[in-house]
This record gives C-alpha cells, structure tokens and sequence, in this order.
C-alpha cells in the first residue's frame, strides 16, 4: 500500500477479506523452550526474526508497536530480517532462532496443515488489528470509475475468491491511516540512527 501510494497511486477503495474479516494481526513467536512471557520486557537480547521490510505484519506493525514503547529493536535484541513468512515460523520450530514475526493468519494455517506443531511456535505478543491487503485505484481513474470498480469488487461473491479469502468490502485512504504512522514512527526512527551515526 505505501509502494502504490508512494509512486502516486491511489486512493484505496476495497480491502480484502480473510475469513470474513477486512483486520489481521502481527504476532511475535518464540519456541517451545524459550522462556518469554511478558514481550517484549523479559526478551531483551534475545535472537529476534523480522521478515522482509514490505510486509506489515512482519515487520512494520511490530517494528513500530517496538519503538512506541521506546524500544529500538536493533540494540535490544539480536535483529536479522529479511525472511518470508514461513520462513520465520519454520526457523522458531527449528530452535533457530528465538523469537519471529508473522501473521497471525500464517501461524494458524502452518500449524493446520501440519507443518508446525502449536506449541513449538506459540504466541508470545499480538499486535491490534490492521488492515488486510488494500485494493488501490489507478490515478488515471475518474471519480465514476473509481466508484464502479468499488461496487463491483464489494458485490463479488466469496465462492469466486481463492481459498480462505471472503470478498471485499468498501476502503478508503483513512483506513489505512495506521500503517501511514507506523511508517512514518519508523521512518523518523531510521533518519535519527543515520543522523547519530554521521
């Protein structure tokens, strides 16, 4: 959504749903043997897994959620980041790292389809709710357009989606409000490491 917006994109006008649900959440997991029970509090030093810096699950909820508590990751714990998904729920299952962010989502279905077991990869710190996937109109799209396209995505019937997706339902910019100050947290963070490492 921020790439799209960023090369002048947009507005948003539908957000996806998943399980009948327009929200997902960001989750922090930690092995089977890892001693966590108050993240990110009694986690300091620990080995840490953000995914790859596009995904608002894997990194930007967490990230951000990190440094309004005044918590800069990179110094609090042992930050690698650039993984997929499943990457970091298998690396948690494996005993590779301590602790990794994912979605919500992701987890449940690994742990569904066997590839985990729960308690290897249990949840450890949950984000509040964000947005799931937007759809973003050209700007080369006229208002009418832009409104037909709308009413045509939220009229889609969920048994024509791919599985475990539900539909659409009606968005706009100020949905995704959050994600644009969470990047921002981020962004302002990253300026004042450059600024202090100058």
């Amino acid at each position: 959504y921020l790439q799209a917006r960023a090369r002048g994109a947009g507005p948003a006008i539908a957000t996806v749903t998943v399980a009948g649900s327009p929200m997902c959440h960001a989750v922090v997991i930690a092995g089977r043997q890892v001693a966590v029970h108050d993240f990110p509090h009694d986690a300091r030093g620990m080995s840490l897994s953000f995914t790859h810096r596009q995904s608002t699950t894997g990194w930007l909820a967490v990230y951000a959620a990190l440094l309004a508590q005044g918590i800069t990751p990179e110094t609090y714990f042992r930050c690698s980041a650039g993984h997929q998904h499943a990457e970091n729920v298998l690396a948690v299952a494996r005993g590779a790292c301590d602790l990794a962010t994912d979605s919500e989502r992701n987890r449940q279905t690994m742990v569904e389809r066997g590839a985990v077991e729960d308690a290897d990869v249990r949840v450890v710190w949950r984000s509040v709710a964000w947005p799931q996937d937007p759809i973003i109109a050209s700007n080369r799209m006229g208002p009418g357009l832009v409104r037909r396209v709308q009413q045509a995505l939220v009229a889609i019937d969920a048994t024509a989606m791919p599985p475990g997706y539900t539909g659409f339902v009606a968005a706009t910019d100020q949905t995704y409000r959050a994600i644009h100050e969470a990047a921002d947290l981020a962004r302002r963070h990253a300026l004042r490491q450059e600024m202090n490492t100058a």
